[in-house]
């Protein structure tokens, strides 16, 4: 995101309150200019939008949304939020889709682990609002989010079969592997050095001993 938005010219980010109380990263935030939005409380939630579109037209201003309304690592793109949807019919703007494909094959959130990874980033034709009512806005989050999820599929699957990944693979089992390969790199001159013998066959949990060479079981 940070590395095209000099491209993005006037533009600002709906964001979670909570990432105001994020130290020098929320202070940074509301000093640029982002609006955030406090999920908690519907009132000021649609409060915080309605000012949204009257800034959109005085500022002439670009507005990033993200439509699922929070970050989900599953390899699939979720039910959208109508809130952004909202704005875009009140100021009869046109919505220009951004689609990035998978981050499944190099981030896994659970685990806490993040490798190096590719990812392919889409825009998409904008999608006029002009003449449509709040009433149209069920069958537009549809048509938005259809283009997007065949985006989606699409450029996922042209990184899997360019760099030879799969967002579906467990991204842990190949990091843990990585550590015991910088391990093993570590270990080993020491211990051929003292006489022993380092084998690195994975087999199912904690480490064991046998006949002096060690084994990691996962």
């Amino acid at each position: 995101m940070f590395d095209f938005w000099h491209v993005m010219d006037k533009c600002t980010v709906i964001a979670k309150k909570e990432l105001l109380y994020t130290g020098p990263f929320g202070i940074a935030a509301w000093l640029s200019g982002l609006i955030f939005i406090d999920r908690k409380n519907a009132e000021k939630a649609h409060t915080a939008m309605n000012e949204c579109t009257d800034m959109l037209k005085e500022k002439r201003t670009k507005l990033w949304v993200f439509p699922e309304g929070t970050r989900r690592n599953t390899n699939e793109i979720h039910q959208f939020k109508k809130g952004a949807f909202h704005v875009a019919v009140r100021s009869q703007l046109p919505i220009m889709p951004v689609v990035y494909s998978s981050y499944g094959s190099f981030l896994d959130d659970k685990a806490k682990i993040l490798n190096n990874g590719h990812v392919i980033v889409t825009t998409l034709e904008p999608i006029e609002t002009k003449g449509l009512t709040s009433e149209d806005i069920p069958e537009l989050m549809e048509r938005v989010r259809t283009v997007m999820l065949d985006t989606f599929k699409a450029t996922t699957k042209e990184v899997e079969n360019k760099y030879s990944v799969s967002s579906g693979a467990k991204v842990g089992l190949s990091a843990s592997k990585l550590r015991l390969r910088c391990l093993d790199d570590l270990i080993k001159p020491k211990l051929a050095s003292s006489g022993h013998r380092l084998n690195a066959a994975v087999t199912n949990g904690s480490p064991t001993k046998e006949g002096g060479a060690y084994r990691r079981k996962e």
